[in-house]
């Protein structure tokens, strides 16, 4: 049954509801008489006014069915590394605030990787919800829920068959990330791992996740930035150029480090921080690589497909292999000791069964950027009006030049960065 309580959280009718917890509905708003945003004028027009037209670059429902496919796959945990890995890094940052404890949690983007549940069993919450667009993704690793350990208690409390603390509520819900049906002020924590970069509104579903966090709520997320996979879209460029005499889309275009921020401050957070991560990850070939990608559910979903001719991807893999055969730290490396080894090879002789080894392996490059903002609220602090200073710099009578490190005619800059003259 469902808990009254945590019930309220969302404003569709019940029957939905129901369905949308059993899982046995689309998402959670279908069937209704009126559209989801009906119960609230205000963010209707709110959205209307900022967000009001939007260019879909993405078919959802091919979205939804590639998620599906990638997660009814025997082998789909093969392909959970990525996501889990992301997932603890974005985690990580969780942990820093120690003082703030979090009792209603919403996962928004499952994916095939199961989630973040393993990962709250050492976090003091109450509830947890975990929402994604395909079904079959979000209960792919629901037998295994019974094997984790003191989820949401302590050493000494009440316990139910599955491990977890008596006061803890776990909830999976099928709903559309562009159309939250939860209630305002319903989270303290929302989570989202690399989910964000399929929705065609990004900054609608910022604003509604906005909405659905009670005052000073977390939002802590992470996405694929604009560099990732660049080395498979350029040998994919070239390919096109080469054997067809033009170019098109194969990698779906994706939000820069600068941009988050920007879409956070217009979406209303406060106290946002955003940081990137540059991850490199070898390959065997171009082939394998796009094997991950379909096993993750990350293929293109364009809303106009093009077919692409076999040979075109034959090209693009030689020339993958040819122009990434190592990564950037390797290339550089080799690139400052061609000389020396060219030098050294030439002096020395080897015999006729040895054979030089050069990495064979083609890498692909990740970056991923994590963000964090807060719920507008009273408590949190704020910079004072603009002119309410009390001094200027002027008046204090001081000027610091910088050292110029290495100048002779200076001191040390180790001893005194910066001098200080009156």
């Amino acid at each position: 049954g469902i808990n009254a309580e945590y019930g309220k959280m969302f404003k569709c009718a019940p029957s939905v509801r129901l369905r949308a917890l059993t899982h046995t509905s689309d998402r959670c708003c279908t069937r209704t008489n009126s559209s989801p945003w009906s119960s609230n004028k205000t963010l209707s027009l709110a959205l209307s006014k900022y967000f009001f037209s939007t260019m879909n670059v993405f078919d959802r429902k091919v979205k939804k069915l590639q998620g599906t496919r990638a997660a009814l796959r025997p082998d789909s945990r093969e392909f959970d590394f990525f996501r889990e890995e992301i997932g603890s890094r974005l985690l990580d940052r969780l942990q820093d605030l120690k003082s703030r404890n979090f009792d209603r949690v919403l996962e928004l983007g499952v994916g095939t990787g199961g989630g973040l549940l393993k990962h709250f069993q050492h976090l003091p919450v109450k509830l947890l919800v975990q929402a994604d667009y395909s079904e079959a993704a979000l209960l792919r690793d629901e037998p295994l829920d019974s094997e984790l350990p003191l989820l949401g208690a302590e050493e000494g409390d009440e316990q139910d068959d599955g491990g977890r603390g008596s006061d803890f509520h776990h909830y999976r819900v099928v709903v559309d990330e562009e159309y939250l049906p939860f209630q305002n002020n319903s989270f303290d924590l929302v989570i989202s791992n690399l989910s964000l970069h399929w929705l065609n509104d990004l900054p609608g579903t910022l604003v509604q996740l906005q909405r659905i966090l009670k005052p000073d709520g977390l939002f802590l997320g992470s996405i694929v930035a604009q560099d990732t996979l660049h080395e498979l879209r350029t040998s994919l460029l070239l390919a096109d150029m080469e054997r067809q005499g033009g170019v098109g889309r194969h990698i779906s275009p994706l939000t820069g480090i600068s941009d988050c921020g920007n879409l956070l401050t217009r979406a209303g957070f406060n106290l946002i921080t955003v940081d990137m991560d540059t991850l490199t990850i070898p390959y065997s070939d171009m082939f394998r690589l796009m094997e991950d990608l379909q096993g993750m559910g990350e293929n293109h979903c364009p809303i106009k497909p093009r077919r692409v001719p076999r040979d075109t991807f034959l090209a693009a893999a030689a020339i993958y292999s040819t122009m990434f055969a190592s990564s950037p730290a390797a290339r550089a490396t080799s690139s400052s000791s061609s000389s020396s080894s060219s030098s050294s090879s030439s002096s020395s002789s080897s015999s006729p069964g040895e054979t030089t080894k050069r990495p064979q392996s083609c890498y692909a490059t990740a970056q991923v950027v994590y963000f964090c903002g807060w719920a507008p609220a009273a408590s949190q602090p704020k910079p004072l009006a603009r002119g309410s200073g009390q001094f200027r710099l002027s008046d204090i009578g001081l000027t610091a030049s910088a050292v110029i490190p290495n100048d002779p005619d200076q001191q040390d800059p180790l001893d005194d960065p910066f001098k200080v003259e009156k």
